[in-house]
């Protein structure tokens, strides 16, 4: 999903607020509002709104430019259209974020797990493969068995293959 991030929350910068809410003002402001009156209205409005971000901020503007007729109705028209998707993109981010925190748990565990079996396999290969008898074998010496092997490290795949050749080799 395009906006599922924080990026999608972050607030506009002071030009796009500057451009945009001037703008708005300009269409509704009384002929009689001072240049002192409209920096403070800006202030306020800024205070007001600045947590919006830019795509938000301009369309609230479009719709505020359309219907607004006075200073006073041009940050409710703004806040009025930008709440729903600012609800819908909060509520997106946080269901990602669980779904996130739950990949994260997971793959964790697997690299854990990974771990854990590398360093077991690090530890068979550094042990000593001897082969003599096992402590309780009492008699002459026989050729180690499967269990030996595998206690031993080797992969039972590769003693499966040399015992399948060599089935091969004693029926030709």
């Amino acid at each position: 999903m395009r906006d599922a991030t924080a990026e999608s929350l972050k607030p506009a910068e002071t030009d796009d607020f500057r451009n945009h809410l001037t703008a708005c003002l300009i269409l509704t402001a009384p002929s009689g509002m001072s240049k002192e009156d409209r920096n403070e209205w800006l202030r306020a409005a800024w205070l007001t709104i600045g947590h919006l971000p830019a795509d938000l901020l301009k369309r609230g503007c479009e719709v505020a430019r359309r219907t607004a007729g006075h200073p006073s109705k041009i940050v409710p028209a703004i806040l009025g259209d930008a709440e729903a998707e600012i609800r819908r993109r909060k509520r997106t981010i946080s269901e990602c974020s669980g779904d996130i925190e739950l990949i994260e748990t997971q793959i964790r565990a697997e690299l854990e797990q990974r771990a854990a079996d590398e360093r077991g396999r690090q530890i068979a290969m550094a042990a000593p493969k001897s082969l003599a008898p096992p402590p309780n074998h009492s008699g002459r010496p026989v050729n180690p068995t499967r269990a030996d092997y595998i206690a031993m490290g080797v992969d039972p795949a590769v003693i499966d293959q040399i015992e399948a050749e060599n089935a091969q080799k004693s029926a030709a």
